[in-house]
């Protein structure tokens, strides 16, 4: 069912037999709730969203507080929560454009400059300032495509000390490379 505003008029668009007459006598009698809805010009008695204060440790989310949790209890040698991704790029690539691009979106997204310690016994977040990540270009073979991708992918990140973020170029020929893009799932 299609609603739509018309004017001060309630339309609807839908399959014949949809509309039954209770759902009709729904929709007339709610028709102004409907309409304000429609138009954005629902009253809230819900606070928005606010950002939180940087000048201080910021608490983490339940979601976080697991992934803390789990990475203390299994050891900073786990790469068990490592999200990974690795894609072929074929032609003329300028290194140092891709290395700032990731040096910009690591600049305007401040998790990917979150590190989280503890402080008091209790975790908290703590936003880096921006960092330059380089982008090590690795010459590698085809054969050795899977063992260099899977060591990469593996390393462990160490969530107190940063970045949880990380990339590499491995080379296969002038114009042929794997990018390899490797984060922590708590960021």
């Amino acid at each position: 069912v299609d609603l739509r505003v018309d004017g001060d008029r309630l339309r609807y668009n839908a399959p014949r037999g949809t509309m039954t007459p209770e759902i009709l006598e729904q929709l007339k009698a709610r028709k102004a709730e409907i309409l304000s809805f429609l138009t954005g010009s629902v009253a809230s008695d819900v606070e928005p969203i606010q950002p939180v204060s940087r000048d201080r440790d910021i608490p983490l989310s339940f979601s976080q507080q697991r992934l803390w949790f789990l990475d203390q209890f299994e050891g900073e040698n786990s790469a068990a929560y490592n999200i990974a991704g690795a894609i072929r790029l074929s032609g003329n690539l300028n290194i140092r454009v891709m290395e700032n691009v990731l040096n910009e979106m690591i600049r305007r997204h401040e998790t990917l400059r979150t590190i989280f310690v503890s402080e008091n016994g209790q975790p908290v977040q703590r936003i880096l300032p921006a960092f330059p990540l380089e982008l090590p270009v690795i010459r590698a073979a085809e054969d050795e495509l899977t063992a260099l991708t899977s060591e990469e992918i593996l390393k462990p990140f160490e969530l107190s000390r940063g970045p949880l973020i990380r990339s590499c170029l491995l080379k296969l020929g002038a114009e042929e490379y794997i990018s390899v893009f490797t984060m922590h799932h708590i960021i």
